[in-house]
């Protein structure tokens, strides 16, 4: 069963406070980035799954121009204040719906969008929910249909431990271990007890084109990251954060 950790008051607390969740995509380093693999979107019909406070949905419809948007997330919370956001945005109904689905469980129109959108989302999902779902948004796009997504990247979900340490010389380095034991990790990420998933960076692009899927941009960091290592401190110059895909439907 899936795990709708954002309907705890614990954890939504906290997470509202996060700059992303604050100033929404402008609060997203990786978002520029990902706005270029996403493109033009004008006229355009959008699954955006995992849409949470309907950041990327309001952008599609009011700077992209975008025709209509369905967006999906789990946690009643999110989508609570995604549609107040969408109410005070004055986007008109039906231009934007948003549903309360389960991504493991859910079934999608077929030939339906032009493009897919997910960020930060299918870590969540366990690998064979997730071989399904990748089976639904290939069925759901038309031809030539697109497919961007973000997600935690492998080398950051790997360890059990998943802390910075410190050398004995001062130096700040992250333990990169259990990469190949994909599988369940319980974090504690804004509350206790939160459900992620590790997969290694070959098992995600095997999926991709075992559903149909062909890769058009893999990026591990985003415009203006800084990557040269400061060896004291923690941050991207010592390994990745996320993983930023764009595949395309034959």
């Amino acid at each position: 069963m899936a795990q709708n950790i954002y309907d705890t008051a614990e954890f939504f607390t906290e997470y509202s406070r996060l700059p992303r969740s604050v100033h929404g995509l402008d609060g997203a380093p990786e978002w520029p980035t990902l706005r270029g693999l996403v493109g033009d979107v004008k006229d355009q019909h959008i699954l955006d799954l995992g849409c949470g406070f309907g950041w990327f949905a309001r952008w599609a419809v009011q700077e992209g121009h975008a025709q209509t948007v369905l967006g999906i997330d789990l946690s009643e919370n999110m989508l609570r204040r995604a549609r107040d956001e969408t109410q005070k945005a004055g986007i008109g109904e039906g231009i934007i719906t948003y549903s309360c689905r389960n991504l493991e469980e859910v079934t999608l129109s077929e030939l339906q969008y032009n493009l897919a959108y997910s960020s930060l989302a299918l870590h969540y999902l366990p690998n064979e929910p997730l071989k399904r779902l990748l089976g639904q948004v290939f069925k759901s796009l038309v031809s030539g249909g697109k497919f961007v997504f973000s997600i935690e990247h492998p080398v950051a979900s790997a360890p059990f431990d998943a802390f910075w340490k410190m050398g004995e010389d001062g130096r700040v380095y992250w333990p990169l271990n259990q990469y190949w034991d994909e599988g369940l990790r319980v974090t504690n990420w804004l509350a206790p007890g939160v459900r992620k998933y590790h997969r290694t960076v070959d098992t995600y692009l095997t999926y991709l084109i075992d559903a149909g899927f062909v890769l058009r941009a893999f990026k591990e960091a985003w415009e203006g990251l800084d990557l040269r290592p400061k060896l004291e401190e923690k941050g991207e110059a010592h390994r990745p954060y996320f993983l930023l895909v764009a595949v395309t439907k034959p």
